[in-house]
């Protein structure tokens, strides 16, 4: 067994030496070297620091120039520094310089197709010949040490004689030869599926067997042996042109050693995750589609064991620079997004059909905004993988992994640190793998590209009045009455959008007409609160409310102007902008047309339940008399706001097309699309225009999903108080433990669901829950004066509640419950 990896350097010519002049009377490396001389002397130098520094994993090594055979010899290990000097001096004085070299290291054949190696240098050059031997001896060997049934003769041999050596050396040899592991399981037919040219059920088979025995006797072999092929893996691809992606298949092979994923082999995860990160995008495609083909359980394996690594780097003592700076940390983070691509692409999706083409609708748009100036470093771009896999996150229904397992909440938790620090980063950006971070993270990402931002248009506003002399508002300024908050609004947003698009990206402030007070951020969220009253006031007319969700939707038949709709879209972008959260309710439909898919039949499961389930109760019926039975024609009725009834043709004469087996399924889908598309279409494109409008350059795309969008927009659902209470800071001599504080609480676990609501409008101006839950409002409890009839106060701008330290739990109580009772307008905040 061992003859296949007899090295063919014991028997080259000393005078074949790459790293050697072959002209009588030159010095090694004096005089003129050429180039090719350079380049092998290099890499047998890096040979040498590898052997040196990793050893080749030989239990029965005894050369005192590899790292084992030292370790073997009851030898220190070299430190890296002078492992390297080491290299040099091998290869400056050695007489041969390549006899040194480990024969496990010799490479006897390439994969992708040239005549010599493929990192690392060899004294013999091959020739066809000898490349075809070394194939036959790689086949041989698959079918005679390392199949199932030969692996089974050397594990019993091992187990009789209680020595476990050959299985060392076995598992040595293998696994630090990319070339032997990807002849060793290559498909007998020469069957390629997606770029998968091994045969992984055969791998799966020998590696269960090999994981039945004890890690023990094998593990630091493996460990080595796979460190070493890391190296070459990642050699090859930083350095080769060529397209060929067997080294890709190599990894799929490794990647299903059971052992990989556990404490026992822990110490090799990094030096793979650092060889996938230069595998080229056709390569990492090619990986994501194999394992999307696989049982999720197994990708479930990889991220648990990526997740730990992520961990246990995050956690390790501070070396100095940010999380963004440890590249060490992007590796496996780079493989956590390839099994996000996989979970996405084998999970259940919707085809490129599904997604929007920008139309005639987007032209005002267009040129209301021509003179906002686009950064092209902000603009979002197309994922090379997304762009190889032809999927987009937002076009995930259901993945194979739930997206929630993809968050890691040290990591996000250590960005979160990382941007409050105002840090900038060099090195790899979080904000492009956000997959990995928590919503509340990612908001807070964007809450500092935000403000970034504004900043931005401040010091612009500044260099024009200083340069030009002509005054300049650093801040929209929005100026409306009470009364007339619609009209006065539209009108003073009508205006920016037409001659001052860019003000959009200044910070808000509000002010109402007649009152006094600065907006710190308390007025403009009463604004956003007060306009959205309004506009989705039964009466105006805007948006119909369904009755069976208790969410609104565009309403088809309204006679409201495209520029009330505009208005709207800039309301919620300008919203999501200035970090204020929205009391609307749509279905999560409108948030994935925002992000450019189409409504599709799998939205009215949420936008209409009872309708989602007719429709599936029609594709399900598989009778030949379903004309007789469900006596359809692709006419459909609908009742307007005003209850009149309305009918529709969902095709060209579709009053005589009735439903059959046949066109069930178009049926079904013409029917979401005209509901959910062309029957607000004109109403949809005017707030989408207002929207993007008031996002432009926004990350938003890049960051969320759906999903998310809609948790940022609306907040949280959850009213857990009891992680308000724990995270409320308390000012003016209170605490914890002042009687009055404790009243306090007491009396807030108590109130129903409407007066916990009340209470937050009260003291945020804002009933919403933000994201991440109440832990995260940063609520404040202020001393205000000794015990007195004053109803408690709040400053909305600072989320601070000023409590009178009150005598009694029942006078607060009162107290309290009057002051939220009759809380709207700025008088009484």
């Amino acid at each position: 067994m061992s003859d296949l990896f007899e090295d063919d350097r014991d028997g080259s010519d000393s005078s074949k030496s790459p790293s050697r002049k072959n002209s009588e009377g030159g010095t090694k490396f004096g005089g003129a070297c050429s180039e090719k001389q350079k380049q092998d002397a290099a890499k047998l130098i890096e040979e040498y620091y590898y052997q040196l520094t990793q050893g080749c994993g030989n239990p029965d090594c005894s050369n005192k120039e590899c790292a084992t055979g030292r370790q073997n010899s009851n030898l220190e290990a070299l430190p890296a520094n002078e492992a390297a000097v080491q290299a040099l001096h091998l290869l400056m004085t050695a007489p041969n310089p390549s006899s040194l070299l480990c024969k496990k290291q010799t490479r006897k054949l390439s994969i992708l197709g040239h005549n010599h190696v493929k990192s690392l240098p060899c004294d013999m050059e091959e020739g066809e010949e000898s490349r075809a031997s070394a194939n036959n001896s790689a086949r041989n060997f698959q079918h005679m040490a390392f199949s199932e049934e030969s692996l089974k003769k050397i594990l019993e041999e091992c187990e009789k004689e209680g020595n476990y050596s050959q299985l060392v050396r076995t598992v040595g040899q293998v696994f630090s030869d990319p070339d032997i592991l990807f002849e060793l399981f290559l498909k007998k037919d020469g069957e390629e599926t997606d770029g998968c040219k091994v045969d992984l059920d055969s791998a799966r088979k020998v590696f269960r067997l090999l994981d039945s025995v004890s890690h023990q006797h094998f593990s630091s072999s493996l460990i080595n042996a796979l460190l070493l092929l890391s190296e070459e893996v990642e050699l090859k691809f930083h350095c080769s042109q060529s397209d060929s992606l067997d080294y890709v298949n190599v990894l799929l092979v490794v990647f299903e050693l059971p052992m990989l994923w556990t404490t026992s082999a822990l110490e090799a995860l990094p030096a793979l995750c650092k060889a996938l990160y230069v595998v080229p995008i056709k390569g990492q495609a090619l990986l994501a589609r194999v394992w999307s083909k696989t049982e999720p359980a197994f990708i479930h394996r990889m991220l648990l064991a990526l997740q730990s690594l992520i961990t246990d780097l995050i956690l390790q003592p501070k070396s100095g620079g940010d999380i963004q700076e440890k590249m060490e940390i992007s590796y496996p983070i780079h493989f956590m997004k390839i099994l996000y691509y996989s979970s996405i692409v084998g999970g259940k999706h919707d085809g490129p059909e599904c997604r929007r083409v920008a139309s005639d609708s987007h032209t005002s748009l267009s040129l209301l905004s021509e003179s906002i100036v686009k950064d092209p470093e902000s603009a979002v771009s197309l994922d090379p993988l997304e762009h190889e896999l032809g999927v987009r996150p937002v076009d995930a229904r259901k993945p194979l992994i739930p997206f929630n397992e993809f968050y890691n909440e040290p990591l996000s938790e250590e960005f979160r640190m990382f941007l409050a620090s105002d840090g900038n980063s060099g090195g790899f950006s979080l904000m492009d793998y956000a997959f990995v971070l928590t919503l509340s993270a990612k908001a807070l990402g964007l809450y500092f590209e935000n403000r970034v931002r504004m900043q931005a248009e401040r010091r612009m506003c500044l260099f024009q009045t200083a340069l030009l002399g002509e005054p300049s508002v650093p801040y929209l300024k929005l100026k409306v009455r009470r009364d007339h908050i619609i009209d006065d609004a539209l009108v003073e947003l009508e205006m920016v959008a037409l001659q001052r698009p860019l003000d959009l990206r200044k910070q808000l402030m509000v002010e109402f007409v007649g009152e006094e007070g600065v907006d710190e951020g308390g007025l403009s969220k009463e604004f956003f609160l007060l306009l959205t009253e309004r506009l989705f006031n039964p009466d105006f007319g805007m948006f119909a409310l369904n009755e069976e969700t208790h969410t609104y939707w565009f309403n088809p038949t309204c006679f409201e102007s495209d520029a009330q709709f505009s208005l709207f879209g800039i309301l919620m972008g300008l919203a999501l902008y200035n970090s204020a959260i929205l009391a609307v309710q749509f279905p999560l439909v409108l948030y994935r047309k925002l992000m450019g898919q189409l409504g599709t039949f799998d939205d009215l499961e949420d936008f209409s339940p009872m309708l989602y389930r007719s429709l599936c109760d029609v594709l399900a019926y598989e009778g030949a008399d379903i004309e007789d039975v469900f006596m359809q024609s692709f006419q459909i009725s609908y009742t307007d706001v005003f209850g009149n009834t309305m009918t529709h043709e969902l095709k060209p004469g579709g009053e005589k097309v009735i439903l059959t087996q046949e066109n069930k399924q178009e049926f079904v889908s013409l029917y979401a699309d005209f509901l959910l598309n062309k029957s607000v279409s004109r109403q949809y494109s005017a707030f989408e225009r207002g929207f993007l409008l008031a996002t432009s350059d926004s990350s938003i795309q890049k960051l969320f999903r759906p999903e998310e969008l809609e948790r940022l927009i609306c907040g949280e659902r959850d009213f857990d108080l009891e992680a308000m209470e724990e995270s409320t800071d308390y000012d003016g001599g209170y605490s914890p433990d002042s009687p009055v504080i404790k009243y306090f609480w007491s009396v807030v676990h108590e109130m129903s669901e409407s007066q916990k609501k009340d209470l937050l409008q009260f003291t945020t101006g804002s009933d919403r829950v933000p994201v991440g839950g109440l832990k995260n409002l940063r609520f404040i409890i202020a001393y205000n004066g000794p015990d007195s009839d004053r109803l408690p106060t709040a400053h909305t701008c600072f989320n601070a509640l000023l409590l009178p330290e009150y005598s009694s739990r029942e006078k607060l109580k009162e107290r309290l419950l009057k002051a939220i009772s009759h809380a709207k307008g700025f008088g009484m905040l």
